[in-house]
């Protein structure tokens, strides 16, 4: 029989535990690489919340999607030591001034994402007027690769456009928000558009008026319906489907039809900026678009019935583990060593399905990706000592 103290000990030590397993659960979501085989698995959990919800990610009407991989300019490549050693194709930066322009213009648009990186040693005689434009502009963003490498004039159109990998996990799952105090693209939209809301750090905690995740997997939510090329003579009357991949010229039409209360994303949808994801390679553009969406609709945030429904699983499984009522821990307690050792696989093996079933119907339902797996490997152990100091304080009382 056990005393009041003990189960008093009982009660309260799972609800300490369970406030603890929940604290690193939420400081794994903020790391910006990934544990490896996440992009197998949720490529899974995307299938199945495609098959609940009857539909595939939805084709993107709402934004006007530009390639620019078709048009290039050669500009010479200097080297510090033998002055010029070759040419290198860019971007045709007179023809990007020619849209620009045109959105300058016009101002209807909701948001330029121009995923374009601009580098210090190509040089163009647009370039100029080019950075100008983009410094007047009002609501834009370009990339660059830290906060130290953007070009000054663009400095504060500027986010970062990276992301990390691991040796395990190669391809793209995890968008950073924030790399240390650094914004990134879509931190910038997000910061734009909804005027005093941002994404802030304290210590362990990120916030924006509520508990937020700095980083997000991403679910692609909004693919490109129709990418236009930048640099084309003429724009039909009519957008009908089918024209995927004819140009603009930027006249009345296009103002109306194409930019008006849209999105207006510039990039390279193909070569160099594709990245692999769980729905196959994607370009760098659509990324950056669909990470600001994620933003927008409050993606970021904690949702608080997830993390409600995920405490008490955790409060349940400590509940088990420190009563003895899970059936694996009986084979921990067994005397012959290869059963025990069987006893441990099966407990991380119970955790495991148990966390990935609340993971699925957390990513189906509430469209929120969980990683608990370095949980299920800290439950099993937290088992594995709480019988191992079970077993020796029994040997004492003996």
């Amino acid at each position: 029989m056990r005393t009041k103290k003990n189960r008093r000990i009982f009660i309260w030590l799972p609800l300490g535990v369970a406030f603890a397993m929940m604290a690193i659960s939420y400081l794994i979501s903020n790391m910006s690489w990934t544990i490896g085989n996440e992009k197998t698995i949720i490529s899974k959990f995307e299938y199945r919340r495609q098959h609940r919800r009857q539909q595939l990610p939805s084709e993107d009407t709402s934004a006007l999607f530009i390639n620019v991989s078709h048009d290039r300019q050669l500009v010479p490549y200097y080297d510090t030591v033998i002055g010029i050693a070759g040419t290198n194709p860019i971007v045709d930066r007179s023809k990007l001034l020619k849209l620009l322009q045109a959105l300058e213009e016009d101002t209807s648009y909701r948001y330029v994402i121009l995923d374009v990186l601009f580098d210090t040693v190509s040089h163009t005689p647009s370039d100029s007027a080019l950075f100008s434009t983009i410094a007047r502009m009002q609501r834009i963003v370009v990339p660059c690769d830290t906060a130290a490498k953007a070009i000054p004039l663009l400095q504060p159109k500027s986010g970062l456009a990276i992301y990390h990998t691991s040796l395990v996990e190669t391809d793209f799952l995890k968008y950073p928000y924030l790399i240390g105090d650094s914004a990134s693209m879509a931190l910038h939209v997000y910061e734009e558009l909804c005027q005093n809301r941002t994404l802030r750090r304290y210590g362990p905690l990120y916030m924006d008026r509520w508990p937020a995740h700095r980083c997000v997997a991403l679910t692609f939510d909004a693919l490109p319906n129709h990418i236009y090329n930048l640099g084309a003579e003429i724009l039909k009357d009519s957008l009908a489907p089918g024209e995927a991949g004819m140009g603009l010229i930027y006249d009345s039409v296009f103002k109306e039809k194409c930019v008006r209360d849209k999105y207006v994303v510039i990039g390279s949808f193909e070569g160099d900026d594709m990245h692999n994801t769980y729905l196959g390679m994607l370009p760098g553009p659509v990324i950056n678009y669909n990470a600001a969406l994620t933003l927008l609709r409050g993606g970021h945030m904690v949702n608080p019935w997830v993390a409600v429904l995920m405490f008490l699983l955790y409060y349940v499984i400590c509940l088990t583990i420190f009563n003895s009522w899970t059936l694996t821990g009986k084979l921990l307690d067994n005397k012959y060593a290869p059963i025990r050792v069987l006893g441990i696989i099966l407990t991380l093996i119970n955790y495991s399905v148990w966390l990935s079933a609340f993971c699925i119907f957390a990513y189906v339902r509430f469209d929120v990706i969980c990683d608990v797996y370095i949980i299920a490997s800290l439950f099993a152990l937290i088992e594995v000592v709480t019988r191992i100091v079970k077993i020796v304080l029994k040997k004492k009382k003996e």
